[in-house]
C-alpha cells in the first residue's frame, strides 16, 4: 500500500487518522467534504479511500457509488467510518460497494490494522455500546430530565450480529423503537441479562414494543450475588 485518501468532515478525526499514517510512512491525501474527496480520487487513484457517511456537498453512499462506477478507481478499497451503528446502515454500505466498516469512535491501532487489510482477510469483530438507560430504580423521563438520563438502566451491546442487552428499565423501549426501525419484519434474536433483585432492571419489559407481538428468539439471565438463574424463551413471543 503507497497511497490513502481520508475524507471527513471533522478536522479532529482527519488529523488523528492522518498523523497515524504518516507514522508508518504511508502517503496521506485529505479531503473534508465528499466532492473534494471525488475530485482528488480521480486526480490521485489511491489504493484505499476511507470515508465517513454523514459529509457536506456529498453523502458517503453517493461517494461510494461514485467510486464503484468510476473504471479508473476499480481497484481502490474502501473503508467506511461511522457512527452510525445500524445494522442496516453496514449492509447498505457493503452493497454499495465497501470492502470495510469501523464504528466511531474507534481505536487508532485498530484504524492502522483495518488500513493494512482493507479487504479483511483478518476480519476483526468490533464491540459497540449504546446506553439506553443509566439511572437507578425510578424513573424520571421527560424533557426536564433526559439530559441527564431519565430512564433505568438499558444498555445495547453489539458484537458482529450477536445483540446483548444488559438491563431491561425503562430504556428498553427506545431501544425496541430502534430495533423496529432497524429489523423492520426480521426476526430479531436477543440475549438479555437483568439483575434479579433490582426493579429497575425488568421493569421496562411491559412496554417494549418490539416484544409483542413479534417474531423473536429471546434468551433472558436473571442474575444475583451469590448465585445465576437463567430461563430461555424461543419463538414468537406473545
Amino acid at each position: 500500500m503507497t497511497k490513502v485518501l481520508l475524507i471527513d468532515d471533522n478536522a479532529a478525526i482527519l488529523t488523528f487518522m492522518a498523523a497515524r499514517l504518516k507514522s508508518e510512512n504511508v502517503e496521506t491525501l485529505t479531503a473534508d467534504n465528499g466532492a473534494d474527496g471525488l475530485r482528488i480520487a480521480r486526480e490521485h487513484y489511491p489504493d484505499v479511500v476511507v470515508l465517513d457517511l454523514m459529509m457536506p456537498k456529498m453523502h458517503g453512499y453517493t461517494l461510494i457509488q461514485e467510486i464503484r462506477n468510476d473504471t479508473n478507481l476499480s481497484k481502490v478499497k474502501i473503508l467506511v467510518i461511522s457512527a452510525k451503528t445500524y445494522t442496516a446502515d453496514l449492509e447498505r454500505t457493503i452493497r454499495l460497494g465497501a470492502d470495510r466498516y469501523l464504528s466511531k469512535p474507534f481505536d487508532l491501532q485498530v484504524f492502522w490494522k483495518t488500513i493494512a487489510d482493507p479487504s479483511g482477510r483478518n476480519q476483526i469483530t468490533f464491540l459497540t455500546f449504546r446506553f439506553w438507560g443509566v439511572r437507578g430504580s425510578i424513573a424520571t423521563p421527560g424533557p426536564d430530565t433526559v439530559k441527564y438520563g431519565g430512564n433505568t438502566a438499558c444498555t445495547e451491546v453489539r458484537c458482529g450480529e450477536q445483540l446483548l442487552i444488559l438491563d431491561a428499565g425503562t430504556g428498553i423501549r427506545q431501544l425496541g423503537l430502534s430495533l423496529l426501525h432497524e429489523f423492520k419484519q426480521k426476526p430479531i434474536n436477543a440475549h438479555i441479562f437483568c439483575r434479579a433483585h433490582s426493579l429497575g432492571s425488568y421493569s421496562g419489559i411491559p412496554f417494549c414494543t418490539s416484544f409483542h407481538p413479534r417474531e423473536m428468539n429471546l434468551q433472558f439471565t436473571a442474575c444475583t450475588v451469590r448465585k445465576n438463574h437463567s430461563k430461555s424463551i424461543q419463538g414468537t413471543d406473545g
